[in-house]
């Protein structure tokens, strides 16, 4: 990848490039993991600045910075080149998914949201992918599988660059699918921003992280942001569907009127998917599923009736 291609990809306010043929060996969002050749990407967060740390990117070997604020990127004028971006982690995202050969694009990709139950139902829907002999990778809150890789999350959404490292791990490695633990966070400032959904679940949804999103309805379009980018995903030949909790309401307005099919799962009348005769134990809950493709019986360990939900999400 070089400079010109990242330029190719980006919505930029201004560039200052010395040499556009120059080659990209890394990226990096953090200073102290800059090597030589690698582009920075300077990010506004809730702690700190990363424009603080462009001395330090510029010491361990960048040869480009990516910004949001051009009176910082403006000092380095000169001495490095730089872009400014009106949005630095939809910019990492983009450049991510570029560095990496648009992994997502060979893989079927689930994601799963939600207000309660999103790393349960991710854990479940992997299992009976794997069971179907459909190798499965898993990106959640607790941990990562990659294959035989585990790895801990730092977010319940990684930063894009680490999603991005992971599907291409995935791919080449021979895995075909992944379920993906994604959260309202995430989806409102750009961290999955170019993955290629193929499939999305909606277990629930109440008012949460509101010192965030402020409203509720914020909250509900971050949420419907990943539906969307299901809806958007016309380059793959793999069916698009969207999946939502029929007992919730929000979560039933959520996929009405998007323009691609969905399914409803629940345990009230008229869902496509739905639970009865349950039996619950301290060690085990037993239930019989309905669904449009036949009936089964469910025996799991998970116990309680919010567990029935996931399981049912994961099933539809």
């Amino acid at each position: 990848m070089k400079i010109r291609d990242i330029l190719s990809v980006l919505p930029y306010v201004e560039a200052r490039i010395d040499d556009a043929s120059l080659g990209i060996r890394g990226i990096a969002f953090d200073s102290r993991s800059v090597c030589p050749g690698y582009v920075f990407f300077a990010l506004c967060g809730s702690n700190t600045d990363g424009h603080l740390y462009l001395a330090e990117a510029l010491k361990n070997g960048a040869v480009l910075v990516v910004g949001e604020r051009q009176d910082a990127l403006q000092k380095f004028s000169g001495l490095v080149s730089w872009i400014l971006v009106p949005d630095g982690r939809r910019a990492l995202a983009l450049v991510s998914n570029l560095f990496y050969q648009d992994p997502s694009r060979h893989l079927r990709v689930m994601g799963i949201t939600g207000t309660n139950g999103k790393t349960t139902t991710c854990f479940l829907a992997r299992s009976i992918f794997e069971r179907s002999g459909l190798p499965c990778g898993l990106l959640t809150t607790v941990r990562n599988l990659v294959g035989p890789w585990e790895m801990e999350s730092v977010n319940t959404t990684e930063e894009s660059l680490r999603i991005f490292h992971h599907l291409h791990m995935m791919r080449s490695i021979g895995i075909g699918n992944v379920v993906m633990e994604v959260s309202s966070h995430g989806l409102a400032i750009g961290r999955v921003e170019g993955v290629r959904f193929d499939a999305a679940v909606i277990t629930n949804l109440v008012p949460e992280h509101l010192e965030f999103h402020r409203t509720f309805e914020h909250y509900f379009n971050s949420k419907k942001k990943l539906f969307e980018k299901v809806t958007e995903n016309l380059a793959k030949g793999y069916p698009r569907v969207a999946i939502a909790n029929g007992d919730d309401e929000q979560c039933v307005r959520m996929v009405q009127g998007l323009g691609i099919p969905y399914l409803t799962y629940g345990l009230g009348e008229g869902v496509d998917v739905r639970a009865s005769e349950m039996h619950f134990s301290l060690r085990h809950s037993r239930f019989r599923v309905f669904t449009p493709w036949g009936t089964m019986t469910v025996e799991t360990a998970l116990t309680g009736r919010y567990n029935v939900y996931n399981a049912l999400g994961a099933i539809t």
